[in-house]
């Protein structure tokens, strides 16, 4: 099922980061692959810490960042496909 608007998102456990000069830079325990985010995908990756819908995502960033919440989800649902295929993110419904 893809990821919507009340999807609720949370990183997923085998996932190891750390932030370095704004950018994100992580390590899938189970695999050892490595990815890398830039600021507005560390932004993001911040926000999963805990569950988070994606509708409140799109919120937090469209407070922070000029961008209107129809655009924010047109960008960030791909974005948080291709973590959950990475498996870096865990669908919670």
């Amino acid at each position: 099922m893809p990821i919507s608007e009340t999807t609720i998102l949370q990183r997923s456990k085998s996932i190891i980061s750390s932030e370095i000069d704004g950018e994100t830079v992580m390590m899938d325990s189970e695999f050892s692959n490595y990815y890398g985010l830039k600021r507005i995908g560390t932004h993001i990756w911040r926000l999963l810490e805990n569950e988070l819908s994606v509708q409140s995502i799109c919120e937090a960033l469209t407070s922070e960042y000029d961008v209107s919440y129809e655009q924010c989800l047109e960008d960030i649902l791909p974005f948080l496909e291709v973590l959950r295929e990475q498996q870096m993110i865990e669908v919670q419904n």
